[in-house]
């Protein structure tokens, strides 16, 4: 393997890459792919997330966004996608240009993306089993153009959340929400999004 070492006195699987502290939650020097190498792989020791964030106008739902090229939690050189109505009562990726209902939605999500590496941040995650190449492939492969709603569950159509959940749950066959206890509509329909032939 020439990567990953087992040490049967300790009974885990570890790996002698040089360590530089990033956070506390990544400083466990033993822990490899939680500690099951023939199931997951880490092979640049970045890591990808689903991120929750409350909405501007209510602290009763929240946005997901996708994360993916993270050296650790909050890591500003990470790829941050974002999605929304991009016009037209359409779904699809908003950027720094985007105008209309979901303007900002991106430098939104940037800052709380950057905020979970300090305290005291509303944003939650979970991290997605998948290598970064993976959720980037699987991102680009979302097909844009469909109904927008805000809530699709009541209205059909689709919504940031259900395509960053989309993304996430064709990624690693997990949730396509964060587990935090608040209401993510359209992470429940995740079944309306479509991809591109292929991926």
């Amino acid at each position: 393997m020439q990567a990953r070492y087992y040490d049967p006195l300790i009974g885990r699987f570890y790996s002698n890459d040089p360590i530089g502290f990033r956070d506390v939650h990544s400083f466990n020097r033993y822990a490899y792919a939680n500690n099951n190498p023939y199931k997951y792989v880490d092979p640049d020791g970045q890591d990808s997330y689903l991120v929750s964030r409350p909405l501007s106008f209510t602290s009763k739902a929240n946005h997901n966004f996708i994360v993916y090229n993270a050296e650790s939690l909050g890591d500003p050189n990470a790829t941050v996608r974002s999605f929304g109505d991009v016009g037209n009562d359409t779904m699809g990726e908003v950027n720094a240009n985007t105008t209309g209902f979901s303007e900002g939605t991106l430098q939104t999500d940037t800052a709380k993306w950057q905020s979970l590496s300090g305290e005291g941040s509303d944003a939650t995650f979970r991290k997605i089993e998948a290598t970064d190449a993976a959720v980037e492939k699987i991102a680009d492969s979302l097909q844009g153009g469909q109904e927008y709603s805000a809530i699709p569950e009541l209205q059909g159509g689709v919504n940031s959340n259900t395509a960053a959940g989309a993304i996430a749950q064709k990624a690693d066959g997990g949730y396509p929400f964060v587990n935090n206890g608040v209401s993510q509509p359209g992470s429940t329909v995740t079944e309306r999004v479509k991809f591109k032939e292929g991926n």
